[in-house]
């Protein structure tokens, strides 16, 4: 079941935060400026010791440091452990004008990538014990995960390292020839596959079958849609493709945040519950009603599709959507091709999952950037990360969003494996989104726990401690 009102990056701060003068626009030279929020937790921190950057994504408010793995390995390297808000999030705002285009006007990656290089300066500027030459890592997850590698390889002399967790860098951007579009449900679709192959097959025949109905408004499925655990059923033909979109999304949901530590579902083993339930499925209605009842809210017995999700509610929309427009443009699970368990019908095109670009930002679709073109604009192609060095890339098996990372490289058995410096990407298994960046509770994969263990000891090598 779904928690209510649960974040898997906020919380109460058990460290204070504050704020500082960040500049409203790097390129111009204005001075202008405005608040920007930050955290920083010194408890660990040893004169000497480095710094451990959490860069600041898209959530609602300020990413707790405290509800992630970086107070853990502050302890371990005496490091001080600082994170910032991005802008136009949370508390953050250079404008808060009534005209989108006006008020993202300077949501920029170049700005983005700068506040995090002006803050760092800040911090080395003002702290006792800090140096320039202080070496920094920086981390973050999912669309923070994007950030990393790109902030380390643009600005290689701030950041000595990085750790990218569910980092997307494939999957961008409106060419339609780009076969990177599909790898997200392809993903999806193969976790159930490498799960059991009976439950994948009885997902694919249910999902299947209702489509086939919902194809014809005039057989509806209303006797099928009665028996589901729905607390309203569909009654019209858009209303039943609602809830085909909702029944794909939801699996997505199940093998995307099946974590530990049960931010999301109530359940923390709801990906491997759910196939269990399949398995023992006999008809259609229990077939999909396995699913239904992950995402009914606590003490529920029935689920209403229309508004029940599992993260979406943790972003802010409007601003996430600037940056999608701008230069975030992820495909992400959009599109579906014939070869996953789900219906094509639900595959959104472009121009419909960024309707809101030209309408709303004044961004035209011609204009929105290619993922050859930002890759090669902002030296993150697959060439470019393996050539490089003090980069992670963990990536969960369960996780779509780690599937648009990297291909894997220098993982055990190749060539630069032994290189302590090199960067690398490797699959780790069991693991859901960005879990093992989150800070650690009871009964974890040991896969998870592995994981951050080799994240920490790489870290240590790079900075010979």
């Amino acid at each position: 079941m779904l928690h209510k009102g649960v974040s898997l990056l906020v919380a109460l701060h058990a460290h204070p935060t504050a704020f500082f003068e960040q500049l409203v626009d790097h390129s111009t030279g204005s001075g202008e400026t405005f608040a920007q929020q930050y955290q920083v937790i010194d408890d660990y921190f040893q004169p000497g010791g480095s710094i451990i950057f959490y860069q600041g994504a898209e959530s609602k408010s300020i990413a707790c440091l405290e509800d992630s793995i970086v107070p853990v390995w502050s302890k371990e390297l005496a490091a001080l452990a600082i994170s910032l808000e991005h802008r136009f999030f949370g508390a953050s705002w250079p404008s808060n004008d009534s005209n989108f285009a006006d008020r993202y006007e300077t949501m920029t990656l170049e700005n983005v990538m700068l506040d995090s290089v002006r803050f760092v300066d800040k911090i080395k500027n003002t702290t006792k014990g800090i140096t320039q030459e202080t070496p920094v890592k920086v981390v973050g997850s999912s669309y923070g995960g994007f950030l990393i590698p790109v902030i380390r390889l643009n600005y290689p002399e701030t950041f000595y390292g990085a750790v990218a967790w569910a980092s997307p860098i494939r999957c961008f951007g409106p060419d339609k020839a780009n076969p990177d579009r599909f790898i997200w449900m392809d993903h999806v679709s193969n976790v159930y596959y490498d799960q059991s192959a009976n439950a994948a097959k009885k997902i694919k025949n249910a999902l299947h079958e209702l489509d086939t109905k919902i194809a014809n408004p005039a057989t509806l499925p209303h006797t099928l849609a009665s028996e589901l655990s729905l607390c309203s059923a569909p009654t019209n033909h858009s209303e039943f493709r609602d809830l085909m979109s909702w029944l794909v999304g939801s699996y997505q949901d199940v093998t995307q945040y099946s974590l530990a530590s049960a931010l999301v579902f109530d359940d923390p083993d709801v990906l491997p519950n759910l196939i269990r339930q399949t398995e023992a499925a006999s008809s259609t209605s229990t077939v999909l009603n396995a699913v239904i009842r992950t995402k009914a809210a606590s003490g529920q017995n029935c689920t209403d599709y229309a508004s029940a999700g599992a993260a979406t509610s943790l972003v802010d929309i409007d601003s996430y959507g600037a940056l999608l427009c701008k230069y975030y443009t992820q495909v992400g699970g959009a599109e579906i091709s014939n070869s996953t368990i789900f219906p094509t019908s639900v595959t959104q095109s472009y121009e419909e999952n960024f309707s809101l670009c030209p309408t709303a930002y004044n961004v035209s679709f011609t204009s929105m950037p290619t993922q050859a073109e930002l890759q090669k604009k902002y030296r993150f192609t697959q060439a470019d990360i393996e050539a490089s060095q003090r980069i992670l890339f963990p990536m969960g098996e369960w996780d779509p969003v780690g599937a648009i990372g990297p291909k894997p490289f220098n993982f055990a058995g190749t060539t630069k494996y032994t290189d302590r410096m090199a960067s690398r990407a490797w699959v780790v298994n069991m693991m859901s989104h960005g879990e093992d960046s989150l800070a650690p509770v009871a009964n974890e994969k040991p896969s998870v726990v592995h994981a951050r263990q080799l994240e920490l000891q790489s870290i240590k090598e790079w900075l010979n401690v």
